[in-house]
């Protein structure tokens, strides 16, 4: 089921959260990105990335539990939730941010359909300087 929200006021800025693969999938990594899109989101600054596990839904937790807005780019229908455990997550974004898909309702999320979506992650936020140093994949 989709749930449509009412438009609230967006943020002035919406940055593309790219950077942190150096981090990677370590306590470190999880618990910088959560400061760092935490701190953004309380400056003003929409977090979008992709709603995968690990990196993504830290950076997105963050940004809600900051204030901040926030923008999932899918890899599959805005009406199918993957990674499955991101359920709440996704209401969570549906209610406060916007989920954002290239492909049609229903559409299941095939390994092929991520890099077809990650240019849609950058050019949500092309006017936002490219030192956001995040990278939410």
């Amino acid at each position: 089921m989709v749930k449509m929200s009412e438009p609230s006021e967006p943020s002035a800025k919406l940055g593309s959260a790219f950077g942190l693969l150096w981090l990677g999938e370590t306590a470190y990594g999880l618990a910088a990105c959560e400061r760092l899109s935490g701190d953004l989101a309380r400056a003003g600054l929409g977090i979008t990335s992709g709603m995968a596990r690990g990196i993504d839904t830290a950076a997105h937790k963050a940004a809600l539990a900051g204030g901040g807005d926030t923008v999932a780019v899918l890899g599959c229908g805005v009406d199918v939730v993957y990674p499955s455990e991101n359920r709440k997550l996704a209401g969570e974004i549906a209610t406060r941010g916007l989920l954002l898909s290239e492909f049609p309702m229903g559409a299941i999320a095939f390994p092929q359909n991520f890099p077809v979506r990650n240019p849609s992650r950058t050019s949500s936020s092309e006017n936002v300087p490219k030192f956001v140093p995040l990278r939410l994949m």
